[in-house]
């Protein structure tokens, strides 16, 4: 039986990691949001969990000021820059943006099926 610590996995640049020292490691890839580049994460196993826990909760719902603020924690959660924004903040930006930017953070990070409801 081969232990946890024994497993290695080969990066980028060809260094050996185990599978503890991945524990936190962010990806990353950069998306347009208003015709400039920003950087996305992939969402962690709970944020997904705490991501389609809301979206349920909510599913069917008029009330747009709920929809909301999930697409905010979705956005703020996925793009690290966004993080310091106020709501107010997010109420300058074009409504089809952000539901763009959402959708790119939650199909990077593997809720498609949640992307097309």
């Amino acid at each position: 039986m081969v232990s946890s610590n024994n497993i290695k996995i080969k990066n980028t640049k060809g260094n050996r990691m185990s599978f503890k020292e991945l524990v936190g490691k962010k990806i990353s890839k950069k998306v347009k949001f208003m015709e400039a580049d920003v950087e996305i994460v992939k969402l962690t196993k709970g944020q997904v969990t705490e991501m389609q826990a809301m979206i349920k909760s909510q599913e069917g719902s008029e009330d747009e000021e709920a929809n909301l603020e999930i697409l905010i924690s979705i956005i703020k959660m996925g793009a690290p820059d966004s993080e310091e924004l106020t709501a107010e903040d997010f109420e300058s930006f074009p409504l089809d943006e952000l539901n763009t930017l959402s959708k790119d953070i939650m199909s990077f990070s593997g809720m498609a099926a949640d992307v097309e409801k």
